[in-house]
């Protein structure tokens, strides 16, 4: 995984790797399907949640990689999901 790519794109790539379907990632990690969908659009989930996302992931879906907008000055999507 590179380090330019934006959050979205690691979740999609861990998703597709491991086989797992959105609902399933999203019982894993304690959120709800629709929760998932939305970090898969672009909303950032809560810092609690990106650590819990980076751990289920081994470090696949770092939590840095959901401030990659931040870092390079594109605007980055409201927090808004769990």
């Amino acid at each position: 995984m590179s380090w330019t790519r934006d959050c979205n794109e690691h979740l999609e790539e861990f998703l597709t790797q491991s086989g797992l379907t959105q609902r399933a990632f999203a019982q894993r990690v304690g959120v709800r399907e629709a929760t998932v969908s939305a970090w898969r659009s672009g909303v950032r989930p809560r810092p609690q949640t990106m650590e819990r996302i980076e751990r289920e992931t081994r470090g696949l879906v770092p939590v840095w990689s959901w401030f990659a907008g931040s870092i390079t000055g594109d605007p980055a999507p409201a927090s808004a999901a769990e």
